[in-house]
């Protein structure tokens, strides 16, 4: 995994760690890169990332597109789709991200999905974003 990703990966699991309103929609820090068996739900997982390098400039950058999903068992999109607004909230309206060693160039979400279970039995939005990197 590049640094700048891994960079970015922390910085955006310590903003939705971070947030007091996210917690109180998750009932608790329920975060998780890795999500452990038995998690209760709801909770927000960290997805699919790809990076790639970008070339023709002095600085080294790479562009990222990667995923954070949220999960929910209450019936119907509304606890999911609250959960995502507030995702969004922390992510794109909180201030820039701080990232060790790198410089957050530009950040966007650039799309949402929420879909349900084929048993009808969880929600789940899938929330696609973007960022650009460079070494600080």
């Amino acid at each position: 995994m590049s640094d700048s990703r891994q960079a970015l990966y922390g910085a955006v699991y310590d903003a939705l760690m971070g947030d007091a309103g996210l917690s109180a929609l998750l009932a608790g820090g329920k975060v998780f890169d890795h999500v452990p068996r038995g998690a209760a739900f709801p909770f927000v997982s960290l997805g699919d990332c790809e990076s790639r390098p970008l070339d023709g400039d002095d600085t080294p950058a790479e562009a990222h597109r990667f995923e954070v999903l949220v999960h929910s068992r209450a019936p119907g999109r509304q606890e999911v789709s609250d959960i995502g607004s507030r995702v969004a909230a922390v992510l794109t309206g909180g201030g820039p991200l701080s990232l060790a060693g790198f410089r957050l160039v530009s950040f966007r979400l650039r799309d949402t999905s929420v879909a349900a279970s084929r048993d009808q039995r969880a929600y789940r939005a899938r929330m696609r974003f973007e960022a650009l990197t460079e070494i600080a």
